[in-house]
């Protein structure tokens, strides 16, 4: 598992492992850091078998309209980080030939709402990436 606040990640990865008795290791990873993607990976040690994305920052809608610095931030954390970061796995898993990609995007991408489309436009780039990915992918296993 991976997360950018380390003390909220470690609860989770000890509770999973009291929970269900498997084993679990946490790493640290801030999506909007892409210059540490390939890095992040490699130190994973090996290739997992399924790579499962669920990233989001709701913003706030009429905050984000009128700050640049917050749209900004909802449009990377929501589409632009993870649509990078599976994209460097689903290059490696192709190579290796085999591996799952789970993305979790939002019925918000669905349909432009007022009360949303900041947001709402990001995980609308985001499935659409998915569904891309899925699509050049299908013939190699992945």
């Amino acid at each position: 598992m991976a997360a950018r606040n380390s003390s909220e990640l470690d609860a989770v990865v000890s509770d999973l492992k009291i929970r269900y008795e498997i084993n679990v290791s946490a790493y640290e990873l801030d999506i909007l850091k892409y210059e540490t993607f390939t890095d992040f990976i490699d130190s994973l040690g090996c290739l997992p078998d399924i790579a499962l994305c669920a990233v989001g920052i709701l913003g706030n809608q009429t905050d984000d309209e009128k700050n640049f610095s917050n749209s900004s931030l909802v449009m990377r954390t929501n589409y632009e980080g993870p649509s990078l970061l599976l994209g460097e796995i689903a290059n490696r898993f192709e190579m290796r030939g085999s591996g799952s990609i789970i993305g979790i995007s939002s019925v918000a991408g669905d349909r432009g709402r007022a009360s949303n489309y900041i947001y709402g436009s990001a995980k609308s780039g985001f499935t659409a990436f998915l569904s891309g990915l899925r699509n050049r992918l299908h013939k190699s296993n992945v």
